[in-house]
């Protein structure tokens, strides 16, 4: 009787240490497949991939919309058209167009618990968009352009109750971006 209780604790231990690290391997690849989608991204852009219309092709501004919400991690990728020269301003992306954005199934188990702008926490949606061809970065809120951007951090986590977090961590000068389990990217 002792040591069918003693096998009962040692699985029971077992199983709930494998649990536990099966959701932390989860959550380290959702973020690892974030930071390769806006990587891709960033890669679109600087190829100088377009679209064709009437024989001429329009380059295009590449990037990723993260946005809080209690439904789930809200990423999608942007495709969007660049002008190189405009009316009243030159080398930015046009508005994004919500046709124009393409679900990213990768994080569905996960939602964004927060994005901070230097430090300040936002409230609304982002875009971080790359302009042909040297992929220079454009981060948006709301249509308007952000300036003056050193770092931006967005925290992922389960959907499920936990503490575990992963923070992706992105230097828009540096068109950098990696993740790490510390806060701020300390």
């Amino acid at each position: 009787m002792l040591v069918i209780a003693i096998i009962g604790i040692l699985a029971f231990i077992g199983i709930s240490t494998f649990s536990s690290v099966t959701k932390s391997m989860k959550l380290d690849i959702a973020g690892d497949m974030l930071v390769s989608a806006v990587k891709q991204q960033q890669g679109l852009a600087k190829s100088g991939k377009g679209e064709s219309a009437g024989g001429e092709v329009s380059p295009l501004c590449y990037g990723m919309h993260f946005e809080v919400t209690d439904k789930g991690a809200q990423v999608s990728s942007i495709k969007t058209k660049y002008v190189s020269i405009g009316q009243n301003k030159a080398d930015y992306c046009e508005e994004v167009n919500d046709v124009k954005l393409v679900d990213y199934e990768a994080a569905t188990d996960y939602k964004i618990f927060s994005i901070a702008i230097n430090d300040n926490e936002e409230s609304r949606p982002i875009d971080i968009l790359f302009k042909p061809p040297f992929a220079k970065v454009e981060v948006k809120a709301d249509g308007n352009v952000i300036d003056g951007i050193k770092k931006i951090v967005i925290t992922i986590g389960p959907l499920t109750t936990g503490e575990e977090r992963q923070y992706l961590i992105f230097e828009p000068a540096a068109g950098l971006i990696y993740k790490t389990n510390k806060p701020g990217g300390q």
